[in-house]
């Protein structure tokens, strides 16, 4: 889980990064700068997705810590539906 947080943090900070350098753009620079925040926003979602599947995972794993706290919590089983 660790390794997907840290995936999707560094993505949300080129996609913020990307965002900024939007500011000031104009023609062909413009075009160029929102399709790097395209690209980004694309990365982040697909990194969201992959911390999505780890919680997941760790949640449906009984043996793991998380995996035993959600056992004992039954609001937890739309973690791992």
């Amino acid at each position: 889980m660790r390794q997907s947080a840290d995936d999707l943090d560094t993505s949300l900070g080129a996609l913020e990064a990307s965002v900024a350098a939007v500011d000031g753009k104009t023609g062909t620079a413009l075009v160029t700068a929102i399709a790097a925040v395209v690209s980004a926003a694309g990365d982040s979602l697909a990194a969201l997705a992959g911390t999505v599947e780890a919680i997941g995972a760790a949640a449906a794993d009984t043996g793991s810590t998380i995996g035993q706290a959600c056992d004992a919590v039954p609001e937890c089983d739309v973690l791992t539906e």
